[in-house]
């Protein structure tokens, strides 16, 4: 089968991750392996390893008994493996230096932070429990009432602003539940999710962050365009640890997950539009 460097480039991109060229290695060595062989010789978990699936892409496919094969793009990847071309590429890609790009990758799509999460959520609840207290005090402190992604300025008790900032964190995890099940067939990794969604949260708590310092110096906070592009820009980054944590915790490529992301944000526009703004 003749190639081009572009299709060598592209797959070793792809087995860029140990994970995957261990999976491929597997497939090459067994023929044929399930998805509970995968994990127990692996150790990922679930949404971990759905990821790692959903990555390789067209490598792979599965036979009439659920088992992952090769596809003859993953037996080319086979080969590359061991191929002194392969073994260049990985040399220069390792060599190469950070670009600016992935230094903002990895600000804006933190995956080193929700593989963590994913391989072993139970060690992030005290970081889940400590955000989530901490967005409800400043949605205290400031008056603003988080809506899912959205917030609101309002006059209400204490306890409405934090079971507001609590149910704003249990709807976003429920709603994407719900959509990757129904969208993507993608069950499990719940308690992944439950922490995900919850650091998910933490760029948007800079705005009410930077409102507190502002009354804390009895600053007059400047409301206008540029306050509206900061928080736009901050539900931005928010959509991106969105993503991260639901391509992690339900195994889906982020591309995948971005749109979940994207459906989470309408759903709140149009609960917005319809019962808090009513137009």
């Amino acid at each position: 089968m003749s190639t081009n460097r572009k299709d060598i480039a592209w797959i070793y991109s792809v087995l860029g991750h140990p994970v995957r060229r261990r999976m491929v290695e597997m497939l090459g060595e067994g023929g044929h392996v399930g998805f509970s062989d995968f994990k127990s010789a692996l150790n990922a978990s679930v949404g971990t390893l759905y990821y790692h699936l959903d990555m390789l892409g067209d490598l792979i496919t599965q036979n009439e008994k659920r088992k992952y094969v090769l596809t003859d793009q993953g037996r080319l990847a086979l080969k590359l493996l061991g191929s002194s071309e392969a073994q260049l590429l990985s040399t220069m890609a390792e060599k190469r230096e950070p670009s600016i790009g992935n230094y903002l990758r990895k600000i804006l799509l933190p995956g080193w932070l929700f593989s963590a999460v994913s391989a072993s959520p139970l060690k992030f609840i005290p970081e889940m429990l400590i955000t989530v207290a901490f967005g409800a005090w400043l949605s205290v402190q400031t008056n603003l009432q988080l809506i899912m992604l959205f917030y609101n300025q309002a006059v209400a008790t204490q306890m409405t602003f934090i079971l507001s900032f609590i149910f704003s964190w249990l709807a976003i995890f429920g709603l994407v539940d719900i959509v990757t099940t129904l969208a993507f067939k993608r069950m499990g990794g719940d308690l992944s999710l439950l922490v995900g969604t919850a650091l998910s949260q933490l760029p948007l708590l800079i705005f009410p962050g930077i409102v507190w310092v502002y009354r804390m110096f009895n600053w007059v906070f400047p409301v206008g365009w540029g306050a509206q592009i900061l928080l736009f820009l901050l539900q931005g980054w928010t959509l991106g640890f969105l993503s991260t944590a639901v391509s992690f915790s339900k195994g889906l490529r982020v591309d995948k997950a971005a749109l979940v992301s994207l459906t989470i944000m309408y759903v709140n526009i149009a609960y917005l539009v319809l019962f808090v703004l009513h137009i």
